[in-house]
Formats: C-alpha cells, sequence, structure tokens
C-alpha cells in the first residue's frame, strides 16, 4: 500500500558580497506530525568566521519564514479537524432532534 506525504520544501543562501556561504533548507510536512527539518550547510569555513554575524543574522530570518509556514500548515490543518468533527457529530445532532 502506497502511503505519501506532502510537504513544503523551503531553501535559502546566506550570500555576502556575491558569495554564498551558507545554504539552509527545511521540510514542512502537512500532517501534524511536527516531523520538520531545518537544515545548515556552511558552503566556507573561512568566509563564515568572517561573517558569523550575517549569516546568523540570515538563519534567524530563514527560520521565521520556517515558523510562519508551520503556523499556516497548523490553521489548515485545525480547520480541517474542526470541519471533519461538525461532518462527524452532525447525525448524532439530527437523530437526538428526530427523538424529541
Amino acid at each position: 500500500m502506497l502511503k505519501t506525504k506532502k510537504s513544503i520544501s523551503l531553501l535559502g543562501n546566506s550570500v555576502v558580497d556575491g558569495v554564498v556561504i551558507a545554504t539552509f533548507s527545511a521540510n514542512v510536512y502537512d500532517d501534524g506530525t511536527g516531523n520538520d527539518s531545518i537544515n545548515t550547510y556552511i558552503n566556507d569555513q573561512t568566509l563564515y568566521a568572517e561573517h558569523k554575524k550575517e549569516v546568523r543574522a540570515d538563519l534567524a530570518e530563514f527560520q521565521n519564514l520556517v515558523w510562519d509556514e508551520q503556523d499556516k500548515v497548523a490553521a489548515e490543518t485545525s480547520t480541517v479537524v474542526s470541519t471533519d468533527d461538525a461532518v462527524t457529530q452532525a447525525p448524532e445532532i439530527k437523530e437526538a432532534e428526530t427523538t424529541k
């Protein structure tokens, strides 16, 4: 049986003076499990040491983008669960009303 997951992939580069010093990637999954991942790859250790402040600021900005996507997924998941709950409960309400 095939089981699939949908994810949102985010990619970012920390660029200083036209050179990519670090690459950031993330996957945000839509199943609400919290198994999201964020990765950082330092392309050039020497330049990273020289520009840690800029790279870390870029990483913080990237982290905020990931959190925004997580919040969107959580809101969508919450809406779907609420809708499903309402549909599931609706027959019980109708049944109770007809027995009165």
